[in-house]
Formats: structure tokens, C-alpha cells, sequence
């Protein structure tokens, strides 16, 4: 072989070297790409965004299944996965980053097109139609949740021979549609869960969809979007297992069983500025161990859950589904400590949020939320027993029109079972409760309830005509004085409480010290207006202005700290949070 030619095949297996070299990934912080196979007909080496000329070739990989998650050479210590465009199959984290290097999953990228990961696959199989206008499709389906047609909810139908223009319904394993599908693109829920990690055990993972703020709840429209995933008993669309340091934040969820779901001993994980629609469960954490828990729900938009009827949930799907799927728009399940719910907007469930321990905990906050139109009651914190809930506060909570279902079984805010750990202190405070069926529950049943403080709440309206009373005390044995004063109770009813007390129903109560609420009011909180709950505020003349009592818990339905010497009684406070700055009208 001539110099010439030894010197050109030389030069090509360095060059071929060098590139190998560069596709692979580095103990240094990479960005990695991952786009649908549907785009991409070779698989890259995932270190480009672009699609590969050839089969390992400088570009993105092309599927989930493709993308390299060992360390050094794959995703791993604070590396990025950036996903781009719609992926029909599930995403598996089968890497952890550290606390220091979190791994990001990344479905908003600069410079490349948002992600949408779909349970869901299109079905153009269809035959009909029948003499209903109905078409069954040729694919076999197993409890498919959801339908979208052209990319929307489609509702569900009572039976075949029932279904009106859009609606859908499964017989056996048959999907039947009533209309012409061939002019749209009909999407069928195939897989239970977009993201998956509830058997690789990662930990240290930031799942990013692109944003919002901290000036207002949801995210950011034009972002990351996780779709309909199918009724599979225990499975959301993002669920982790025996994790820690799950951050997932900004993403847009539509048409699921459930949202986000921390199972196992998950602890330090949080579910913050996400948008949840049609979506049984928000935000659920299903804790089976104790552990040191630390759970925050924040800023996430959770709706659609409830349409407006009796057992009419998902969409109008059967009544059957409502027995069998969760049905809170934030739920916390079983055993730990620390989580808290904090400036949430929750609508259209059949409990606004929920929590339901089924062991000993402490840290339980419930804190700055907007709760309304909720089937039956707002917000809901109970326990089992004589078990133990302690250091927990339900403060600064706008709960509007609940009980639309169960009215007169629910209540705006209920907080039951036990608090009877020394030294426990339990705060219901600036608590703002419009139209619920009964305002307040505070009801320990069989078990031992200590509550430090009812105070600072405004209680409006309360919709049960058998039994409008604002505060239910009934059978509440608690072990020390109960501070129960400062709260403003108003309805137009004549009768709107208890025999046992003007404001509050102490039936059967039990206690070493009687309980009183010398100070509070039964009269017209002179809001300026109930309809327009985000410009909601008192008048100067308002007997809830500068009238509370200072408490430690009190913050308002946007965040904001209350008055230290003189809060507002309710949720929303006339002032900055600084004690040295002007007291301003609320905006």
C-alpha cells in the first residue's frame, strides 16, 4: 500500500475514532435528545437534537426504549434528557442522579419542539355504521379510561344504543363511537402511566415541563403534556417508588386516572406548578413504610375531576367508575410526616384535597389553597382511631360552593380523628368558607381530638337546610382548652345552628376546660363580592377588617403573611405582610 493511501486510512480511523468518541457521554454535565421513532428512522447517539443520518450517528435517539441511562456513557449526575414531540410509550427513569446533580427530564428544550408523552394510540380501524350512527373499532381494548377525539376529551356514554353525537362506549372489549371518525383523529387510552418508576427505584430526578411562576398557580401554557393514560388500579401518570428528591414541576397533565403518585417510602419529593385537568387523582402520595417524609404540593391548577351530577365523574363516564377510581383532586394516603398542600386551585372534584393518614404524623399543612365548586366536601384532613395527628394547620384557605352532591354529609373544611399528642398544636385559622353544606367539622367521633385554635375563619351561607350550622363539635373530646373565638358566622336563615350553642354545635362535648366563643360575630362579613372570589375583599366598614386574633399559622390565600398585631379575619389580608409598610387594599 502506497504512503498516500496508508496515510488516508489513518486519517479516516482517527476521525472515525474521534467521532466515536463524541458520541458518548462524559463524566461532565451532557444534554442528551430523545424524539419519536415516528420522526427519526435511525437512532442517534442521542447528543444532538437533530434526527441521525445513519444507525449511531450524531443525533437524537429515537424512541424511550433507545435512550442510554448507564452512567458516564449515558444519561446520568446532572445530565438533562430533553423530549421532544409526541411519544407513544412509557418513559422509564432507569438512572439516579444526586442530591448535588439531579438528573432533568426535560420535555421543554430550547431549540426544539415541547413534549407530549400519550398513553393513548390512534385508532383508524372502524367499522360501521350501525342504525345508531354508531362505529366499533377493529382493535381490542382493556378498560380504556379515556377517548380523545382530535386531541379533546370525548364523553362517555351509559350503552350502546343510548350514545349521543361524540360520545363513547366499551362493550366487552369493543370501543363504539357515535359518529364518523374518518375525517378525525380518535385517540384511545392503551398504557396506564407516561413516566414510570415504580420499579427502577430512581431518586434525585427533576421532571420538567416549562414553567409558570410563582405569581400564580399552573403551568405555563405551550409546555411539556402528559395524556390519558387507562384505569389501572395504582398507577398515575407520573409514579415514583422508594424515592427521594422527585421534583416534578410545570408540566400540563390531561386525561388521566391520576396525576402524580409517591409511593413505597418516597420522602423530599414535591408536585409544584403543574396543571392537572380531567384527572381522578391529582396529586397522591400512597405511602406504604414510615419514613421522615417531606411532601409539598404547590401551585398546581387540579380540576375537572366532578362535571356537575349525581356519580358523574371523569367526563360523564359511568357511575360505576366512581367506586372505582380515586376521586380528590390532591390526595395523601397512609403513613408520613411533613406534607403539605400550599397554594393550590382545586375545582370541579369530589373532595377538594385530601388527607388520610393511617398511622401516627405530625406536619400536616393544608395552607393558602382555592378549593370551589367540589362535590362534596373542601378540604379534608382525618385520621383513624386513636391515632394521632400533631403540629398541623388547615390556615388561609378560600373554599367556595361544595357540598353539590352530598350536601348536607360534607363540609367546607373537616378536620377529624386524633390530636392527642402532647404538646400537639392544631390550627384552623383565616379560613374563608363560602356556600359549603356546613362550614366547619371538627367532629373526633370515637377518638381524642385536640385542637389548639378555631380562629379567624369567615363562614358564609351554609347550603344544608336540615342542618345549616357552621361548627360541628359533636362528640369532641379534647385534653386541653380549646381557643375557639374571632370567627364571623353569617346567613340569611333564621336558624342556621345547633341546639348548644348561638355559632357552634358542642353536643356531647368533652373537656377539661368548657369552651367559649365570646368574640366572635354573627353578621354580614360586607365583602364586596362572593362571585368574584380573586377580587374578593372587605369594605372599610367590614367587621372582619383588622379584627383577628395574631396567630403564627395565619397566612392568606395568596401566600402573603398576615398582619402581624391585627390580621384580617378570613383569607384574604388587607396588608403587604410587613408589619412597617402600608396597609393596602387588596387587589
Amino acid at each position: 500500500m502506497s504512503s498516500r493511501w496508508l496515510l488516508l486510512l489513518l486519517l479516516w480511523v482517527f476521525s472515525a475514532s474521534a467521532s466515536a468518541d463524541a458520541a458518548v457521554g462524559t463524566a461532565a454535565v451532557d444534554t442528551w435528545y430523545v424524539r419519536p421513532a415516528a420522526e427519526c428512522v435511525n437512532n442517534g447517539d442521542g447528543l444532538a437534537s437533530t434526527c441521525a443520518a445513519s444507525a449511531g450517528a450524531s443525533g437524537a435517539f429515537n424512541s424511550f426504549s433507545n435512550v442510554i441511562w448507564t452512567a458516564t456513557t449515558g444519561v446520568d449526575d446532572g445530565d438533562t434528557l430533553c423530549v421532544s414531540g409526541k411519544h407513544r410509550e412509557t418513559l422509564i427513569p432507569a438512572n439516579s442522579g444526586t442530591v448535588a446533580l439531579p438528573i432533568t427530564i426535560s420535555l421543554k428544550c430550547n431549540g426544539v419542539t415541547a413534549g407530549t408523552i400519550t398513553g393513548a394510540n390512534i385508532e383508524s380501524s372502524w367499522t360501521g355504521p350501525d342504525g345508531n350512527g354508531n362505529y366499533t373499532a377493529g382493535t381490542a381494548y382493556t378498560t380504556p379510561l379515556w377517548v380523545l377525539v382530535d386531541g379533546v376529551v370525548a364523553r362517555h356514554g351509559t350503552s350502546t344504543g343510548a350514545l349521543t353525537s361524540g360520545q363513547w362506549f366499551l362493550t366487552g372489549t369493543t370501543v363504539v363511537y357515535r359518529g364518523d371518525p374518518s375525517e378525525k383523529v380518535i385517540e384511545i387510552a392503551v398504557r396506564g402511566v407516561n413516566i414510570d418508576g415504580s420499579a427502577s427505584n430512581s431518586s434525585n430526578i427533576i421532571i420538567y415541563g416549562g414553567g409558570a411562576s410563582s405569581t400564580g398557580f399552573g403551568a405555563a401554557s405551550g409546555g411539556g403534556r402528559l395524556e390519558a393514560t387507562r384505569l389501572i388500579a395504582s398507577k398515575a401518570a407520573i409514579t415514583f417508588k422508594d424515592c427521594s428528591n422527585i421534583s416534578v414541576t410545570g408540566l400540563t397533565f390531561y386525561a388521566h386516572r391520576g396525576g402524580i403518585d409517591y409511593r413505597g417510602t418516597c420522602h423530599d419529593s414535591t408536585g409544584t406548578y403543574n396543571t392537572l385537568t380531567y384527572t381522578g387523582d391529582g396529586l397522591d402520595s400512597n405511602f406504604e413504610a414510615a419514613a421522615p417524609y417531606n411532601i409539598t404540593y404547590s401551585y398546581n391548577d387540579v380540576s375537572s375531576t366532578y362535571l356537575g351530577g349525581t356519580n358523574d365523574f371523569l367526563a360523564s363516564t359511568v357511575a360505576s367508575h366512581s367506586t372505582t377510581i380515586d376521586k380528590e383532586c390532591i390526595a395523601s394516603t397512609f403513613a408520613g410526616n411533613n406534607i403539605r398542600a400550599y397554594r393550590n386551585l382545586a375545582h370541579d372534584c369530589w373532595t377538594g384535597i385530601s388527607f388520610l393518614p393511617n398511622a401516627v404524623v405530625t406536619g400536616y399543612i393544608i395552607e393558602s389553597n382555592r378549593v370551589y365548586d367540589i362535590a362534596s366536601s373542601g378540604l379534608l384532613l382525618a385520621n383513624d382511631g386513636n391515632l394521632a395527628v400533631t403540629q398541623s394547620a388547615i390556615a388561609g384557605n378560600l373554599v367556595e360552593n361544595t357540598g353539590l352532591s352530598n350536601e348536607c354529609n360534607s363540609y367546607g373544611v373537616v378536620h377529624t380523628g386524633a390530636t392527642d399528642a402532647p404538646g400537639s398544636q392544631v390550627e384552623i385559622v383565616n379560613n374563608m368558607i363560602i356556600n359549603a353544606g356546613a362550614t366547619l367539622n371538627v367532629n373526633g367521633t370515637a377518638a381524642r381530638n385536640s385542637t389548639g385554635s378555631v380562629l379567624n375563619n369567615v363562614g358564609i351561607q351554609p347550603r344544608c337546610a336540615s342542618a345549616p350550622y357552621q361548627v360541628n363539635m359533636t362528640n369532641w373530646s379534647n385534653r386541653v382548652s380549646a381557643n375557639i373565638n374571632n370567627n364571623v358566622w353569617y346567613s340569611t336563615a333564621t336558624q342556621w345552628w345547633r341546639v348548644g350553642s348561638v355559632r357552634t354545635t358542642f353536643s356531647t362535648f368533652q373537656s377539661d376546660v368548657t369552651p367559649q366563643e365570646t368574640a366572635s360575630v354573627m353578621t354580614n362579613p360586607l365583602l364586596t363580592s362572593i362571585a368574584a372570589p380573586y377580587n374578593l375583599k372587605s369594605t372599610a366598614a367590614s367587621p372582619v377588617r383588622r379584627a383577628g386574633t395574631p396567630t403564627g399559622a395565619c397566612k392568606d390565600v395568596r401566600g402573603r403573611a398576615c398582619y402581624p398585631d391585627s390580621p384580617d379575619i378570613g383569607a384574604y389580608q388587607a396588608t403587604s405582610g410587613d408589619p412597617a409598610g402600608p396597609r393596602a387594599p387588596v387587589q
